[in-house]
This record gives C-alpha cells, structure tokens and sequence, in this order.
C-alpha cells in the first residue's frame, strides 16, 4: 500500500459516537414495503420498515431509505440522509452540519462544531468531520474507503478510490487527498499540510 505523509506532533483521533433509535409513535405505519423514516425540526413525518430518522432542532433534517439504516440531525439545521441498507449518517452537536451517505454498510458523521460536512459514496466505507472544529470535509467516492477531517478548522480530507484512506487534521487548513485505490495519505499535526497519493 502506497503511504502518503504530511505530520506534525499529533494524530487524529476518532471519537465514539452513539445515536439512538426513535419509537414509532406519533408516526405513519410501519409495515410491509419501502424502508423510509423521515423526521424534521424534533417531529417523526414518516416511519416505514426498519430505516430509522431522528431530528432535534429548528431546521434539522434526517431522512434514511433502506433497510436498517440510520438518519440523525441533532441541531440547528443540521441535515442527515441515508439512501441504502445498513448504513448511518450523524449529523449534530453543532449547527449547519451535513452527513450523506449513499451506499450500503457506509458511515458518515459531521459533528462536533458547525459547518462541517461528510459524505460516502459507495459501500463499506466511513468519513468522519467531527470532534470540536469547523468548516471541515471528509468525502469519499469509492468502496472500503476512510476519510477523517477532524480536530480543527478547514480541515479537508478526501478520497476517490477503493480501500484507501486520507487523514487530515490536529490542526487548521491541512488538507489529505487520495485518487486510486489502496493509498493513504495523512495531513496531520500542524497546521497548513498537505499530503496527495499518489
């Protein structure tokens, strides 16, 4: 696996994260059919099969499609979506955050400050921007992929490819970008790195 570095002193961390599940009640029908939940400003609009969606705040939006997946907006204008089966979008703890995933088995979570965004496309993979900062975007296009934008401001990590990864962050304006498949590159520990693979 080809590595690409740009370090500082630190390393991302990834912190834990737990989103409950919301009853039925207050909700249309749950049966047979589609897999949708659809929740927005604190209120359960739509509850169908097993997708589950929980909003809190004014303006949040969290709508999930597809069997077992899990849509969360938890504050002001937060927005989360899901479209596939066994996935978890996250957005909360801030204002203005954005997690979309597209794809099955795949996790996004923005949260921890505002305007952060993360975004899978594909399956089995994560991107985290979160843990105290702004401005900060994690986006993947590409299967068993991982990109982390964390622990400051502005901080940009993406990856377009398969089982790679780009870590930015641990500091402002780092920025990790990977374009192929079985990569990694990481940006992290100070503040204005950048590190491209290949």
């Amino acid at each position: 696996m080809a590595l690409a570095l740009g370090v500082g002193a630190g390393v991302v961390a990834t912190a834990g994260v737990a989103a409950a599940k919301p009853s039925n009640s207050g909700s249309s029908s749950a049966g047979s059919g589609p897999n949708v939940s659809v929740s927005t400003n604190g209120v359960q609009r739509v509850q169908k099969g097993s997708a589950t969606a929980t909003s809190s705040g004014t303006g949040s939006v969290a709508i999930a499609h597809g069997a077992g997946s899990a849509a969360t907006a938890a504050g002001a204008h937060d927005k989360a979506r899901v479209n596939g089966t066994n996935s978890t979008a996250l957005a909360g703890d801030g204002t203005n955050n954005t997690a979309t995933v597209t794809g099955n088995n795949s996790v996004a979570f923005a949260e921890g400050g505002s305007n952060n965004t993360a975004t899978v496309t594909g399956n089995n993979s994560f991107a985290t921007a979160i843990v105290v900062g702004t401005n900060n975007t994690a986006t993947v296009t590409g299967n068993n992929s991982t990109a982390q934008a964390e622990l400051g401001n502005n901080n940009t990590a993406t990856v377009t490819g398969d089982n790679s990864q780009a870590l930015a962050g641990n500091g402002n304006n780092d920025t990790a970008t990977v374009t192929g498949n079985n990569l990694i590159a990481t940006a992290v520990g100070g503040s204005n790195i950048t590190a491209t693979a290949p």
